[in-house]
């Protein structure tokens, strides 16, 4: 049982390493850019401040 522990814990040891090279790293760097839009949609534009 240790044995399967150790090999367990160096595969996930892997992915994390792996996580920014990988297919993975899509989802985070797409959840930032939805949030970041989301944050940008709710600002008021600066230009149509003053056309009224």
């Amino acid at each position: 049982m240790p044995l399967l522990l150790a090999i367990h814990l160096e595969f996930v040891m892997g992915l994390f390493l792996t996580l920014p090279y990988g297919k993975f790293a899509h989802a985070i760097f797409r959840s930032a850019a939805l949030l970041k839009y989301a944050i940008e949609k709710r600002r008021p534009s600066p230009v149509q401040a003053g056309s009224e």
